[in-house]
């Protein structure tokens, strides 16, 4: 069972306004874990929202909500056509539908393409940072390509600030893609300072080893 004064406390917190609303998410996060149940109130955006803390919707984990996957996955196809893995053609089939898996073999040809962990750790932090900020006034994922797109443009602004070579060819430029890279970015407000610290973090590693 979970202890009373811990659940009042994080109650509390779920409801004041003062709190980052990363905090509050993860006050109500903590409720959940914690073996908290039925309903639960959090404040955002100056509205009071219940939870039910059972089955609740939107979708409330600490990891990167499932409703993401399939525009994480069209971000991959388009890096594995970037590397010849996927045809052009095989790319635009899948990319212009809103299907919510890839077929088989499109994806046993994208397992085979170069997509380092860290790039999509970066994507992954910035969805997850924003998810908790307006929770639960999240957007719906609809049009998986504008979202892979958004994805794509941040990943190569990191990619690129810390000094690495790009090889996935320009991302698709899309003003919705747009909106939805400004949104991703409104709850990572530092997020080029993080880059440039990271780059000279790296450039001071290797003038030590050099």
């Amino acid at each position: 069972m979970p202890d009373n004064r811990s659940e009042k406390l994080l109650r509390r917190v779920c409801r004041n306004e003062q709190m980052d609303g990363k905090v509050r998410t993860h006050a109500l996060l903590a409720l959940r874990w914690l073996g908290v149940r039925g309903n639960a109130r959090i404040h955002k955006m100056g509205e009071s929202f219940v939870i039910n803390l059972d089955d609740p919707r939107p979708e409330l984990t600490v990891s990167v909500p499932a409703a993401y996957k399939p525009a994480l996955d069209r971000m991959k196809l388009w890096m594995a056509q970037a590397q010849g893995f996927v045809s052009a053609e095989e790319y635009e089939r899948h990319a212009s539908t809103d299907e919510p898996e890839p077929p088989e073999d499109l994806a046993a040809k994208v397992s085979e393409a170069d997509i380092p962990g860290l790039y999509q750790e970066v994507v992954h932090a910035l969805i997850r940072a924003a998810y908790d900020q307006y929770y639960p006034l999240v957007p719906t994922i609809k049009g998986t390509r504008e979202w892979s797109a958004a994805f794509l443009m941040l990943m190569k602004d990191y990619v690129e600030g810390i000094g690495e070579k790009w090889i996935y060819g320009q991302p698709e430029q899309d003003e919705m893609a747009v909106r939805h890279r400004n949104w991703l970015l409104s709850a990572s407000p530092d997020f080029y300072e993080s880059i440039e610290a990271a780059k000279r973090l790296r450039t001071g590693q290797a003038r030590m080893q050099s």
